[in-house]
């Protein structure tokens, strides 16, 4: 949900007026997070922020060295205490890649943030490439991957290609998600997949927790998607869906706690960790007509 140290001008939020996925203007509101309303579209079933903050200013947010540690309202709170839990979730991720035989040869995260997954990836892929704005992640993640690049797709060179992308937790972020997937598209070997991995606004857990749901992570969190919407998505960006599944994260009990307004937690809790099934949604895109 959205924090209440958040500190933020008016003059940053825009209305986008219309459904970011498929352009369409029937919605309804799902829960008022003043001055933020979460929305869901009528045709594709998407959720959406409305109003918004404006792209330039969270892009600002996004390249600040603090965003990772979550001092200013916005990003990650104590992003170093959930490194084991990525580290984990990673791992299991990245073995179910590997048994659907896509992880392999030449991979790109989009949005590394400090490397853990690349760094996970080193046994399966040649050579290990990734995309993240804030630059002090960026430093890190390079200590393992074989190349980061500070900024995002716009900053990959043209002549790149990939027999893989992955974007985890970021198509949520995303203002222009069909010219994204485009883009991403485009630095694919043939034959080449896509994995994205995304909040599931239809996941058992939005249904329990509704407006308390920990995935409400306002005003970053501006797209909610589920099987239907993600699919829409896909063929309006040319791509198709070759498979969906559930993914499981796994989250220190502290996290988790405190997630609940929980505020006395005792340290060892750090070190206890939770999976915490289908929580977000996977699904794997591909070319159309193998292109």
């Amino acid at each position: 949900m959205i924090n209440q140290e958040y500190r933020f001008d008016f003059s940053w939020l825009e209305n986008p007026g219309h459904c970011p996925v498929c352009g369409m203007l029937e919605k309804k509101i799902l829960y008022d997070f003043h001055p933020f309303r979460v929305f869901r579209c009528k045709e594709c079933t998407a959720g959406y922020l409305s109003p918004r903050l404006m792209e330039k200013r969270m892009m600002e947010f996004y390249a600040d060295p603090s965003y990772f540690e979550g001092t200013e309202g916005y990003g990650y709170e104590d992003y170093a205490s959930q490194e084991s839990g990525l580290r984990v979730t990673f791992q299991h991720f990245l073995r179910i890649l590997h048994r659907k035989e896509i992880l392999q040869g030449e991979i790109l995260e989009i949005g590394c943030g400090t490397g853990i997954l690349l760094k996970e990836a080193h046994p399966y892929c040649r050579r290990r490439a990734g995309t993240e704005f804030c630059g002090n992640a960026a430093a890190k993640a390079s200590e393992t991957a074989d190349e980061i690049i500070v900024g995002g797709l716009e900053q990959v060179p043209i002549s790149s290609r990939f027999d893989l992308i992955i974007a985890v937790n970021v198509i949520e972020h995303v203002y222009n998600p069909k010219d994204f997937l485009r883009t991403a598209s485009r630095f694919l070997k043939k034959n080449g997949k896509i994995v994205l991995v995304t909040l599931d606004i239809d996941s058992l857990w939005h249904h329990l927790f509704r407006h308390r749901w920990p995935s409400f992570k306002i005003p970053e969190h501006i797209l909610y998607f589920n099987r239907k919407s993600l699919q829409y998505l896909a063929q309006e960006s040319a791509l198709e869906p070759s498979a969906f599944f559930p993914f499981t994260q796994i989250f220190p009990l502290s996290l988790i706690l405190r997630k609940f307004s929980v505020t006395r937690v005792p340290a060892f809790f750090r070190r206890i960790l939770l999976p915490i099934p289908a929580t977000m949604l996977c699904v794997i895109l591909k070319n159309k007509k193998g292109r």
